[in-house]
């Protein structure tokens, strides 16, 4: 498990028996969030299955 990992409450990490999960470091797991592949660095996950929680692009920010 990387470092700076939030973990939400009731969020469950499933692992196959025959190898582990990666969460990289500053990965967010959402609450009760069910976690079955790799986290990679900086990304948030939510659902079930989890699922990388999708960021506006640059280009849909407004302007000023």
């Amino acid at each position: 498990m990387g470092d700076d990992v939030m973990i939400g409450a009731g969020a469950k990490i499933i692992a196959k028996p025959d190898r582990g999960l990666r969460i990289g470091n500053g990965a967010q797991i959402g609450a009760n969030a069910v976690v079955t592949r790799d986290v990679a660095d900086d990304e948030t996950v939510v659902g079930v299955p989890a699922r990388p929680l999708k960021t506006k692009s640059a280009h849909n920010e407004p302007t000023s």
